[in-house]
């Protein structure tokens, strides 16, 4: 049966989001027939029992085409629920593999993943089409020869449609010639070839934009910085569009000895309009030999600093996703993006229209266009892409992240309403739940405690390792996560996490994720231990333990009859109490997590007077004489007098009183025997307890 959260999500209407000041995320609707039909596969599902374990078929449960994604090294596999033909939204199985394991669990509220193609390691080398291509043009084997370094990755416009390519020169020996093949990586498929007179040739260009530094908000004082635009469309005179790579570069083929190149911010996914004004555009002409550049950006300029910023954030916030997760089918759908909108203090991502609306500086606020505002408009846009719904709290808080961690600071629009002020900030101590209905302040407890759990990972990986898998794992939990900020967000980021089945052994990153989110009121269910035992051996009391399943504490103590004896490590199954007095007493084992505790069972005992012993001493007038040897046979051989300390009698130690101990004892008095083991020639307790005892 799906769990309450399940139930709680359904029971959410639709909000019109609040034009706050920054970071308004996308209106979602539903049409009354959808809510319907949503409505009764909920009541089937409530009536149809144990639907965690259900199997396909069992009470009309069955199973949706898979959908998946990469992130990192797992490879996250998403099928829907359904009930009788009904669709739940929510309910989904989700299944984890990497290369060590493979586990299958049905969780409550999970969105469906965008189904997107395996993922693909660019720029890559395709000489087999290469090969194949030139064959059919009458070329041998041995009579080309490959372009030094990796082929070039270029966009490209053919019948049409924008196609992606890598570029492979080679060079023809035979005819002294150069020859482009353009191929799809994905399919190798040959897109175009092109033939480079020798009276033209290759025309290399570059675009890059002049935005304030450290992706502050513009300001007449704020130094500027040169970033490239990746993605951007290039028109050359005489041939068809193309568009920059990843460094903001590209490449004309021409017969001619000059081209003319320009420039506006629209690219293959982002598309900026100036709303004060026309927008802005640039030239260049291009020379053989030489790699000219087309530079956007006008430091005197706020709306022109606001274009170029509109481009450039999102372009390379999108390229810093697909790293992360290549082959995100939910990046390549394209934004336009407004700015210098009349008005102050405004930023919003409209989803209808796939717009982001960013305002002009004024009324105390600056230009909206710019940083984590920017990055966190845009992450809303993927969202908007990605089918299932999350609560808009969490929305916020996943646009948060995306810039947070994208650009490697908490502070989400620093210095938007002056000098060092911010509109919210991951790093504070901010707990859940939050009293505010404002999505972007009620979401902040998940915000900052995946800014936590990345500064955790960071200090126990190093920065480079621990920030990808802060990233690695927050994706998962965009992806395949329930879309819910309630208690139980945590529990279910260790089920994110977990890499083998099985939670009560921990999970990879398990530690910094309890060390990061309980601060944020975000903790897990504390859960006493069970089967606790109490075991009275010579003076002592042994106890023994087994951990909860979701091991939540962050440490355990040993309570005797309400006193504190021991604070011991989260994972500690054993403790020895060395020496409790005689009489009725009761033991307890405390769980703690910060300052929760939960109490186990009571384990009680009656223990009688243990007394310390020197082995050997029979008499127990503190040496060993041939007393001692008297009194052990009389008892052996007549049972009189009856002895008070057998474990002194113990001669050997080995857990009985028989002749041996007494020839031993003698063996020592009188000849050249071994004398007794511990304790002697002290007084003590039995280092090795047995059930002989010294009362």
């Amino acid at each position: 049966m799906l769990s309450s959260r399940s139930h709680r999500r359904w029971s959410r209407r639709p909000a019109v989001r609040n034009p706050q000041l920054a970071a308004i995320g996308p209106f979602r609707s539903s049409d009354m027939f959808n809510r319907m039909l949503t409505s009764l596969a909920l009541v089937l599902l409530w009536l149809s029992p144990g639907l965690a374990g259900a199997d396909e078929g069992s009470a009309g449960v069955t199973l949706g085409d898979a959908t998946r994604m990469t992130v990192g090294d797992r490879t996250i596999t998403v099928r829907p629920i359904f009930i009788h033909g009904i669709a739940v939204d929510g309910a989904r199985e989700v299944t984890i593999s990497t290369r060590k394991m493979q586990t299958t669990r049905r969780l409550g509220a999970l969105p469906t993943l965008p189904l997107v193609a395996p993922s693909t390691q660019l720029p890559r080398e395709c000489w087999k089409t290469v090969e194949l291509a030139l064959s059919r043009l009458g070329h041998l084997p041995d009579s080309w020869e490959a372009a030094p370094g990796w082929p070039r990755e270029r966009w490209v416009e053919i019948d049409g449609r924008l196609r992606h390519a890598l570029v492979h020169a080679v060079h023809l020996t035979e005819t002294n010639e150069q020859v482009e093949l353009w191929i799809a990586p994905e399919t190798e498929e040959l897109l175009t070839q092109r033939d480079l007179d020798r009276h033209g040739g290759e025309f290399e260009g570059e675009v890059v934009g002049r935005i304030p530094a450290n992706l502050l908000p513009y300001s007449a004082t704020v130094p500027t910085t040169i970033v490239p635009l990746v993605d951007l469309r290039v028109l050359p005179t005489g041939s068809g569009p193309v568009f920059t790579d990843g460094a903001g570069q590209f490449t004309v083929v021409s017969g001619g000895t000059s081209v003319l190149a320009t420039a506006e911010l629209t690219g293959a996914f982002v598309e900026v309009q100036n709303q004060g004004g026309p927008g802005t555009q640039v030239f260049a002409p291009l020379s053989l030999g030489t790699v000219s550049t087309l530079e956007f950006g006008d430091p005197t300029s706020e709306f022109i600093s606001a274009e170029v910023s509109a481009y450039a954030i999102p372009s390379a916030a999108r390229r810093w996703l697909l790293e992360a997760s290549p082959g995100l089918a939910a990046a390549s759908a394209p934004v336009l993006v407004h700015v210098n909108i009349a008005g102050t203090c405004y930023s919003a991502y409209l989803p209808l229209f796939q717009v982001i609306q960013l305002t002009r500086a004024g009324g105390g606020c600056a230009n909206a266009s710019y940083g984590t505002l920017l990055a966190h408009e845009f992450f809303h846009h993927i969202q908007n892409q990605l089918p299932g719904t999350a609560e808009l709290e969490v929305e916020e808080a996943n646009a948060d992240i995306f810039a947070a961690f994208f650009l490697d600071d908490p502070r989400i629009g620093l210095h938007y309403m002056g000098p060092s002020s911010s509109l919210r900030d991951l790093s504070l101590d901010v707990l859940y739940p939050v009293p505010s209905s404002v999505p972007q302040d009620s979401g902040l407890p998940l915000a900052a405690g995946f800014w936590d759990f990345r500064s955790e990972l960071i200090a126990s990986l190093g920065p480079e390792v621990g920030a990808q898998a802060a990233v690695e794992l927050w994706l998962t939990w965009v992806f395949a996560g329930s879309g819910i900020l309630d208690p139980g967000t945590l529990e279910e980021l260790l089920i994110l996490d977990d890499d083998d089945g099985d939670l009560s052994n921990g999970t990879p990153h398990g530690t910094e994720l309890i060390a990061a989110f309980p601060p944020h009121g975000l903790s897990l269910p504390l859960e006493p231990v069970t089967g606790l035992s109490c075991q009275a051996i010579e003076e002592r009391v042994e106890l023994a333990w087994t951990l909860p399943t979701l091991g939540t504490q962050t440490s355990i103590e040993i309570h005797r009859d309400g006193v504190v004896l021991a604070n011991l490590s989260a994972t500690a199954t054993s403790y020895i109490d060395p020496l409790p007095p005689a009489g009725f007493h009761e033991w307890f084992v405390v769980t703690r997590q910060g300052p929760g505790a939960e109490l186990s069972a009571a384990c009680p005992q009656t223990l009688t007077t243990v007394l310390p012993f020197i082995r050997g001493d029979v008499t127990g007038n503190g040496i060993l004489d041939l007393g001692d040897a008297i009194n052990l046979l009389t008892y052996m051989f007549s049972g009189s007098p009856m002895l008070t300390c057998l474990d002194a009698a113990d001669f050997d130690d080995d857990g009985t009183n028989d002749l041996a101990d007494a020839l031993n004892l003698l063996g020592y008095l009188f000849g050249d025997g071994a004398p007794p083991v511990a304790p002697f020639p002290e007084s003590d307790y039995d280092p090795t307890p047995d059930s002989l005892l010294c009362n």
